[in-house]
């Protein structure tokens, strides 16, 4: 699997300005997540009025602005590595006033612990994978089925099915061994199970696939699982009794 590089320098200014926009537009999803978890409902201030809140919500009633700015960047990624995430609470807390918002230095485990808590009663969550020797942060849907409840129209039903084929078959690829690199299937192999698309749809879908990193490429040049689908669709891949990657808990 090819691994994550850390954020180019060059990036660094586009992502501050993207921290920036988010700090300005009141957090979007990650400010909506803070402000369920700090809810009348939920025992919280809202606002500074009455309640109390108990356990870790009390920390993070107001999730600090350079976390809601970190969160949107993970959102559009979906996932990255421990290094390109550093780098981009680096970026985020680099934007004038930003640092200010959180108690201390800001830091990728703080943050994912303190967002967690938030994100909690809408079903999401950060989950943090150990593989092939790199730290993958990524943003998880917790609801059933959540790779089609994820792409909604993105995925087609057919295509759907397909990709639930394709991930039997790199499973059954390595049935029975503890051995990640045990899991690719060949190209030719998967291509078969096409069905009624023609190559070029096939092989489109297969770039899509691999592009959001539900699928990569394997160590002999065939297909195996991405990191995506080893965050999110652990349960999948345990059905099919494929070993999965260490977790990482905050």
């Amino acid at each position: 699997m090819a691994k994550s590089k850390t954020a180019a320098p060059s990036k660094a200014k586009a992502a501050r300005g993207s921290s920036a926009k988010a700090a300005r537009g009141g957090g979007g999803a990650a400010a909506a997540a803070a402000a369920a978890a700090a809810s009348p409902e939920r025992g919280g201030g809202g606002g500074g009025g009455g309640g109390s809140l108990s356990g870790p919500a009390k920390d993070v009633a107001r999730v600090p602005d350079v976390y809601q700015s970190f969160f949107q960047l993970l959102a559009q990624r979906r996932v990255m590595s421990a290094a390109e995430a550093t780098q981009c609470i680096e970026d985020c807390a680099a934007v004038p006033g930003m640092a200010k918002t959180v108690h201390g230095t800001p830091d990728v485990a703080d943050a994912i612990a303190r967002l967690n808590v938030a994100l909690k009663p809408i079903m999401l969550e950060i989950k943090s994978m150990l593989d092939e020797g790199v730290t993958y942060h990524g943003l998880v849907n917790n609801t059933p089925d959540a790779l089609a409840k994820k792409h909604g129209s993105k995925l087609s039903p057919g295509e759907a099915e397909l990709f639930k084929k394709i991930v039997a078959a790199i499973a059954a690829a390595g049935a029975g061994s503890e051995n990640p690199a045990a899991f690719e299937a060949s190209t030719d192999e998967l291509e078969r199970l096409r069905g009624d698309l023609t190559q070029s749809a096939y092989r489109e879908f297969i770039g899509r696939l691999r592009g959001a990193m539900w699928l990569t490429m394997g160590p002999t040049g065939g297909l195996a699982f991405g990191i995506r689908t080893k965050l999110e669709l652990s349960t999948l891949l345990e059905t099919h009794g494929v070993p999965l990657p260490q977790y990482i808990y905050h």
